[in-house]
């Protein structure tokens, strides 16, 4: 009987630390995320697949993360869902990229992960999936050979829309 005590606590310790972590992790999106940045710069890599139009038209626009619809440089997703997921920097960008830390310009021993998941504007593609990165300071968005680097305005306030 005095095992399965201990058991049960341990079990419900568990499930209010991973609650707990959804709540955090809910929380750095909703104040943090989900508001409107813009491009502070950006950085060719080798392979870039996109133009220098859309390039340069992406970086002059805002770019607004929110619960109606997510714009991007060739899509737009309705109603977005977000999930954010924790990793180590320089493991995370090395498997995922094969870049550094250094190069691409992030300090932080941690990076979470936004993922943004939707239906596509574009009726023959269905569903997409995007992710951003978040230091703590920048939002990254990596896309077709480009590593774009976002920050919030002094004033950015959660639009319903992407401008």
């Amino acid at each position: 009987m005095q095992n399965s005590k201990k058991f049960l606590l341990i079990i419900s310790i568990l499930i209010s630390r991973s609650l707990l972590a959804q709540q955090v992790n809910k929380n750095i999106i909703n104040e943090n995320i989900l508001v409107c940045w813009r491009v502070k710069d950006y950085r060719l890599e080798k392979a870039v697949a996109l133009t220098d139009r859309e390039i340069k038209n992406f970086s002059k626009r805002e770019v607004c993360l929110n619960n109606d619809k997510l714009e991007l440089i060739i899509d737009t997703i309705m109603s977005p869902k977000y999930s954010i997921t924790t990793f180590n920097s320089e493991k995370y960008l090395w498997d995922t990229f094969r870049y550094t830390k250094k190069h691409i310009g992030i300090e932080t021993e941690n990076l979470y992960e936004i993922s943004v998941k939707g239906k596509s504007s574009n009726k023959k593609i269905g569903e997409v999936a995007y992710s951003f990165l978040y230091d703590g300071n920048y939002l990254y968005f990596i896309e077709d050979g480009v590593i774009f680097r976002l920050y919030k305005p002094k004033s950015s306030p959660n639009r319903s829309s992407s401008h």
